[in-house]
């Protein structure tokens, strides 16, 4: 069962890492056997979601408002709904979340974040539909005013990038101006 639900893919390893201990775990203080503590645990994507749950937990204050906003970018919405995984560049976060970002990359962390030299993206878009924290920080129902604050941040993320890379007289055409301007202030 367990292998049925990690798959073939090279990324699922670090799933199974997360479920397997979690397991073990259950298993000696339920006294059940592995298989019914598997799936007490939610499987794999169960223990995903704990081990996300345990390292935010574990966050300063500041660190967990932080994080909120971090993995918020590190989704778009959904045609219908969700979210899926979005890699962001590492210029577009402050020095204090890129700090954050490498902690959360980190084993100790689980890997919940992967950090190149330029981007940093959820390791397990499993993250985003397994978490309950980070399904209600990106909730993305048709009419959900969250929702729409996600499509509206990532349309300015949008538009900063092409700022970013506008040349110094381009830059002008790409300031937010009248109802953009409000809307973007609101966030």
């Amino acid at each position: 069962e367990v292998l049925r639900d990690v798959g073939e893919q090279a990324g699922e390893l670090a799933l199974l890492q997360m479920a397997l201990p979690r397991t073990w775990s259950f298993s000696r203080e339920n006294h059940v056997n592995l298989l019914d503590a598997y799936k007490e645990i939610g499987r794999v994507e169960g223990a995903l979601a704990q081990a996300a749950e345990e390292v935010f937990g574990k966050l300063s204050e500041d660190e967990k408002v932080r994080a909120e906003a971090l993995f918020v970018r590190l989704v778009l919405p959904g045609e219908s709904g969700g979210a899926v995984r979005r890699i962001a560049q590492i210029n577009e976060l402050d020095e204090a979340t890129q700090a954050l970002a490498r902690k959360l990359a980190e084993k100790e962390q689980w890997r919940l974040l992967t950090v190149g030299e330029q981007t940093v993206e959820i390791a397990h878009e499993q993250l985003a539909t397994q978490w309950l924290r980070y399904q209600h920080w990106i909730r993305n129902a048709p009419g959900d005013p969250r929702g729409d604050d996600l499509r509206t941040l990532q349309a300015l993320i949008q538009d900063c990038s092409r700022w970013r890379e506008a040349g110094d007289q381009d830059k002008p055409k790409y300031h937010a101006r009248g109802h953009d301007l409000e809307i973007y202030y609101d966030l």
